[in-house]
């Protein structure tokens, strides 16, 4: 029989198995039920080794993939286990109420909105920070668990989202930190500082460290501010994560638990220039939590002293209003 004649055997089948065809289907359920009856009735010597189709998922599902899912779900499962009972290893950031307490014309409703947005923002972006270190620190104790290949498949599927996130957020924090100090004290000059004008602040995109120094620095509580900022995303944070989150988005990163990159690396001292052959080890996750959890508790001395610097800002506020009774 030719190929064509063995696929008529099944097709003939669809056509007695299903009143009217073809408005069965012309849907993408029908098409999924229609090939179901075709392969079932079609002679197995010409399907090789081919996936049924699951008409319920409307997807194929091979051996292979079913396999899978089962291994994510019993690891998914393993993980909740490990998780639930977990205290937080990381504080939560509580939510400030930073409004002004007092009738506001439109300038100091620009900077009243800023006043409850930012902090809230930063706090939300701490706490997240909380949240998926305990998912991290839970997988680590998963992970043990699955041997080789089983562990390559969790951590693409699972742990490779949660560790990005993680090393990114002490730089992510740090640019939020300076973009809102630079808003809100520039805002607050205008209001506060003879000679301050709206040109002091450049365009967003060209907010930055210099920027918040020339806008900020006139603010007594500045100064511890910009000293512990120094702290979070340093040079000590980038050396134990093989400098991490430059090269995601700069090079190539090292993976992470299994895997080598960065075969080859090229750098230049003075004139000189060498090559290093090798490749770089990956990033062992339960490694990243000690150096994860100083990133967060420096972020919080942070976030202490920018509500300091956020009270001062609003109690210069109130004082102009009060002297010039609005």
């Amino acid at each position: 029989m030719t190929l064509v004649g063995r696929l008529d055997v099944g097709i003939e089948a669809l056509l007695k198995t299903v009143e009217n065809p073809l408005s069965t289907v012309f849907t993408t359920k029908g098409i999924y039920e229609a090939c179901e009856i075709v392969l079932q009735h079609t002679p197995t010597s010409m399907l090789g080794e081919h996936p049924m189709p699951d008409a319920k998922a409307n997807t194929l599902v091979s051996p292979e993939l079913a396999a899978e899912t089962e291994l994510f779900k019993k690891a998914y499962s393993d993980y909740r286990a490990a998780a639930d009972p977990m205290p937080f290893a990381l504080k939560l950031t509580p939510y400030p109420d930073l409004a002004l307490k007092f009738e506001k014309g439109l300038r100091l409703v620009m900077i009243d909105s800023m006043l409850v947005e930012h902090p809230q923002q930063i706090a939300n972006d701490l706490n997240a920070v909380v949240r998926h270190y305990h998912q991290l620190e839970a997988w680590t104790k998963v992970l043990p668990n699955y041997d080789e290949s089983e562990r390559l498949a969790i951590v693409s599927e699972f742990l490779e989202p949660l560790a990005s996130f993680l090393l990114n957020a002490p730089h992510l924090l740090a640019q939020r930190f300076v973009y809102s100090v630079s808003h809100l004290a520039h805002q607050a000059n205008l209001l506060t500082r003879a000679g301050a004008k709206e040109d002091d602040l450049p365009d967003e995109r060209n907010i930055g460290l210099k920027v918040m120094r020339k806008v900020a620095a006139g603010w007594p509580t500045f100064a511890p501010f910009a000293a512990a900022l120094l702290l979070l995303d340093d040079e000590s944070f980038s050396d134990q994560t093989d400098n991490f989150r430059n090269k995601q988005h700069h090079r190539i990163p090292a993976r992470f638990e299994l895997g080598h990159t960065q075969w080859v690396t090229r750098n230049r001292a003075e004139k000189r220039v060498s090559y290093g052959i090798g490749g770089r080890p990956p990033l062992k996750l339960e490694e990243l939590l000690v150096p994860l959890a100083v990133q967060h508790d420096r972020a919080c001395a942070v976030f202490s002293v920018y509500l300091d610097l956020i009270h001062e800002i609003s109690a210069a506020i109130e004082a102009r209003n009060e002297k010039s009774g609005k």
